[in-house]
């Protein structure tokens, strides 16, 4: 295998667009150009003698995808569900080649009508909650508050786009490719091929930020190079280009929640209907975990006694639409926290005030020590920030100004928000899925982790330090042997921060089995260790009981913005974040992971979102993505609360959970109307100003 001038600087291949094999072909994707056809007929006559075409005829296996009991094509065979869909594939000489074929390439499709987004007769799944008796807790309530929120369709945009490298090896098929689960893409390719497992192997390659963008989609895109590895007999390098990966791949699902409240005299709540359904694109995928997730986040860190929960997932005619940090939390977080402040602005009370009474009551109700946890990150940001002060300035403008466009300069705003994160799948979905590692006592006296799992240096560093301490050894007396299955464990997917908490768990148990061993048994001792949900992680989502997500980090988050009365630019000067996420692994590793994410969080919040029109990709929203101008960077005040006693717990969805909510409320000060929907960029200001 060549190297590259990056792998040669680097001393080692991180992205697969580093690799180069000698004799290797290069693919293409032949798509379709409908939201919704039938495929009628492919006529590859006109296509070189040296480029390969396959089809959906041409796998030997199952030609599916499937993640628990959810399924969607690998290659189209006879109807094409969105624009970009994938219905043949290429294999030539050089990129150039593949790319003229595929134009040469005669494919016939009968368009069929094609559903519009949110179609209620589109309905993929339905679920449903419920405690108490919400409608007769409605009616008793002194003021029911109703609200509306959206969020948009978000890319993940990581380091490189998607894509995979396949080759045979002495009658097993290698396949390269950038994934956060190496055996979903071994199982899924060798379905596919027909082969048993262990006749596959992948090798994982550097997922850069991913934000669970490499979560399931490579393996669609590794088994497309090993079919086309398959049928040439060649190395196979697939690698899409950056805007085909931003029209056809997977992207965070827009949801609407419609939150209906009940209030006592005092402003509590008493009774809550929520109503959550999102798009989920042409295919559904991870939907239990999803509904779970949004069902037990519905009502933030709150709750009451009598509440309804529905959940539906709607078909469209556009790719699947599924994971982004937080499978969903982040738009039942941004519509609860920015409910919450339309509700205290309607009670005139003090956001801070009103939170601490909320959460006060859930800790009385459910005898919940985790909410003084809350309650300190809430003390932490807003002392860290003049938050009293600040927003109490800033209404007292608000109550003053006629209208925005009449102020000279700037307005101003401050919002706050109070979410968590969840470590690990909800309940007992956790079960389903594989977390295994082993730990190995060598003759020599060395200690090597086996884990499918590539660690970012943070958890490296973590994982190491854990194994020379629980077994008395220097730290370069431990190594890491990741990556390449076969060789290791199946981990499970790495997702949801359980990389952190639940492996690392795992890793502590298989030292403290090799510590009891090593003085009655001859060396080398192997320990592995496989995880099991504990019993408080019950959580029946039909009846709103249990405890989905015993194991949650908290945050609270400030953020202060200013907006252009000409432009309606918001511009984002301050975000103050306190975290409790237990023992902190490596201090500036997690604030290094969370200041990303912060970023990433606002541009989502005030400019990003993905278009469609007619089921195809406004190029619109690609220039944006790729064009967008650098505005100021805000003033970031992260603080990371002492919890040494704890386990170590997940930080970086915790941005994505808060900081919309903040802004859209400190947007709502600073305008004087009410921001219910992500992104709040200058077009909705814009229209919200017009509206009286």
């Amino acid at each position: 295998m060549a190297k590259t001038i990056r792998q040669s600087l680097r001393g080692r291949s991180d992205f697969v667009s580093d690799i180069y094999i000698k004799g290797m072909l290069y693919g293409a994707t032949v798509r379709s150009p409908y939201p919704h056809a039938r495929l009628v007929s492919m006529d590859a006559t006109d296509l070189p003698e040296n480029v390969s075409v396959v089809t959906a005829r041409d796998i030997p296996g199952a030609n599916t995808l499937s993640i628990n009991d959810e399924s969607m094509p690998i290659l189209a065979a006879d109807e094409c569900r969105y624009i970009g869909e994938p219905v043949a594939l290429l294999a030539g000489p050089s990129q150039r080649a593949v790319v003229a074929a595929a134009a040469r390439l005669v494919v016939e499709y009968h368009e069929l009508p094609a559903f519009p987004a949110g179609d209620p007769g589109a309905c993929a799944a339905a679920f449903n909650g419920r405690r108490g008796d919400p409608d007769a807790g409605l009616a008793r309530s002194h003021q029911v508050v109703q609200g509306t929120y959206r969020t948009g369709i978000q890319e993940h945009m990581y380091n490189e786009p998607q894509g995979a490298v396949a080759e045979v090896q002495s009658e097993v098929m290698v396949v390269h490719c950038a994934t956060q689960w190496p055996y979903h893409v071994r199982d899924t390719v060798a379905a596919n091929l027909d082969v048993k497992p262990a006749a596959c192997v992948v090798m994982a390659t550097d997922t850069g930020v991913d934000l669970d963008g490499k979560l399931w989609y490579p393996s669609l895109v590794a088994t497309h190079a090993a079919l086309l590895a398959r049928a040439t007999g060649s190395a196979v390098k697939l690698v899409y280009s950056n805007l085909e990966d931003f029209q056809f791949t997977s992207k965070r699902a827009p949801f609407t929640v419609t939150h209906l409240t009940g209030l006592d005299v005092d402003g509590a709540i008493t009774a809550a209907k929520v109503d959550i359904s999102y798009n989920c694109g042409a295919y559904s995928l991870f939907t239990r975990e999803i509904a779970d997730r949004v069902t037990a986040t519905a009502l933030g860190l709150y709750s009451c006694r009598d509440v309804s929960v529905s959940v539906k997932a709607h078909r469209s005619h556009l790719p699947p639409l599924n994971v982004l940090s937080g499978f969903g939390t982040a738009a039942t977080f941004f519509a609860m926290e920015t409910h919450a402040s339309r509700i205290v602005e309607l009670a005139g009370s003090d956001p801070g005030e009103w939170r601490r009474r909320q959460l006060t009551l859930v800790a009385r109700r459910n005898a919940d020590a985790a909410t003084e946890r809350v309650l300190a990150t809430m003390d932490s940001a807003i002392t860290r920030s003049d938050f009293v002060r600040t927003a109490a300035a800033y209404e007292l403008q608000k109550k003053r100004r006629e209208g925005i466009p009449s102020v000279d300069g700037q307005t101003r705003g401050i919002g706050l928000a109070v979410v968590g994160q969840a470590s690990g799948f909800a309940g007992a979905n956790e079960s389903g899925y594989s977390s295994a590692v082993s730990v190995r006592l060598q003759n020599d006296g060395t200690a090597v982790l086996r884990t499918s799992v590539t660690p970012g240096d943070g958890l490296r560093g973590y994982w190491i330090s854990l194994i020379s301490e629980g077994l008395g050894l220097e730290k370069n007396q431990v190594k890491l042997e990741t990556g390449r299955t076969g060789d290791v464990p199946d981990s499970g997917p790495s997702t949801l921060s359980r990389t952190l908490f639940v492996l690392s768990r795992l890793i502590e148990q298989a030292c403290a089995t090799i510590q009891k061993q090593r003085f009655r048994s001859p060396l080398p001792i192997e320990a592995r260790r496989s995880y099991r949900p504990p019993r408080s992680a019950s959580w029946n989502s039909q009846t709103l009981s249990g405890n989905p997500f015993p194991n949650s980090s908290v945050a609270t988050a400030v953020v202060e913005i200013s907006v252009d009365p000409v432009s309606f630019e918001t511009r984002v000067d301050d975000v103050w974040i306190s975290v409790d996420a237990g023992r902190i692994v490596d201090e500036d590793q997690a604030k290094r992971s969370l200041e990303m994410s912060i970023y990433q969080a606002l541009e989502w919040a005030t400019h990003e979102q993905v278009r469609f029109t007619h089921g195809a990709v406004d190029r619109r929203s690609y220039i944006s993505y790729r064009n967008s101008n650098d505005p100021p960077l805000p003033g970031i005040h992260i603080t990371l609360l002492p919890a040494a006693q704890r386990a170590p717990l997940g930080v970086g969805s915790l941005p994505f959970n808060c900081l919309p909510a903040a802004l859209a409320a400190a947007v709502s000060q600073a305008t004087g109307r009410y921001m219910d929907r992500i992104p709040t960029n200058p077009e909705l200001i814009h229209g919200y100003m017009e509206i009286e």
